[in-house]
């Protein structure tokens, strides 16, 4: 029954309009599905580790997180630690009473096996995030693959995680909900998003390079005579030679002079 209650509890908040709302601005803010599993196809295991351990303080700089746990395949843990105090030493470490973030090596290709042991961590110390990094690393055949699958999307499901899984792939948002032949496989049908990294960097690089061109309007500067007999001499009306001239703004401050004038 506690199982059954659970996915009904899942299944309510597609519909809740505070649920709708969190995860909107979420994916907006993070390019990442809330409460789901995103995918993000990452160039090598450097930079998509580095990358994990950025986006898990980014969600918790949300206020809608509690607590992340990275979980490093494919790479020592001493690698894994090195690079995460790279990224921030005090809050990426492996105690999860003292850490923010909290690395878990992964050796030897059987993530599966340990699901136990992540989920017991998961519901004593409150984790509602977890990164995987890499995912061609985390298991040794199809079966274990397969296996694991299906327990990220139970535990998604029963404990409302929000899951991004980090491969080599060359994925595509287009791939989503079918099978992929290669890496992902089956994970691109469970996956709710599919991020390329190095498009999402084109992307706010380019996104970057507008905001630096834009060109901002510049204020009218203009002089304003009134002769004795109280009319505005139009030819001494100009602005500064540094501005461009506006011939709207000019009008409009005519006719505000003509309102002054009209009540002396």
């Amino acid at each position: 029954m506690e199982h059954t209650s659970r996915i009904s509890s899942g299944m309510y908040d597609a519909v809740d309009p505070v649920f709708r709302g969190v995860s909107e601005m979420i994916e907006e803010r993070f390019n990442i599905c809330y409460g789901e599993i995103t995918v993000i196809c990452g160039p090598d295991i450097r930079r998509d580790t580095r990358e994990a351990y950025r986006r898990s303080l980014a969600l918790l700089g949300s206020g809608q997180f509690a607590k992340a746990l990275v979980v490093t395949a494919g790479c020592t843990s001493r690698r894994a630690l090195a690079w995460a105090r790279e990224v921030d030493p005090e809050r990426i470490g492996e105690q999860p009473t003292k850490n923010d973030v909290v690395v878990y090596p992964c050796i030897g290709g059987k993530l599966c096996r340990e699901i136990t042991a992540i989920e017991a961590m998961i519901e004593r110390h409150g984790f509602d995030i977890l990164m995987i990094n890499s995912w061609e690393f985390t298991s040794m055949h199809a079966r274990y693959k397969d296996e694991l699958l299906f327990a990220l999307q139970r535990l998604t499901e029963e404990h409302r995680l929000t899951v991004v899984i980090f491969s080599h792939a060359n994925g595509s948002p287009s791939e989503v909900g079918r099978i992929q032949r290669g890496t992902l496989g089956k994970l691109s049908v469970m996956a709710a998003k599919i991020v390329s990294m190095e498009a999402e960097e084109e992307m706010n690089e380019l996104s970057t390079k507008r905001t630096a061109t834009r060109i901002e309007p510049t204020p009218v500067r203009s002089e304003r005579y009134v002769s004795i007999d109280g009319s505005v001499d139009l030819a001494e009306l100009h602005t500064d030679d540094e501005h461009e001239y506006d011939e709207a703004a000019t009008e409009d401050a005519l006719e505000e002079e003509l309102e002054e004038v009209a009540l002396m």
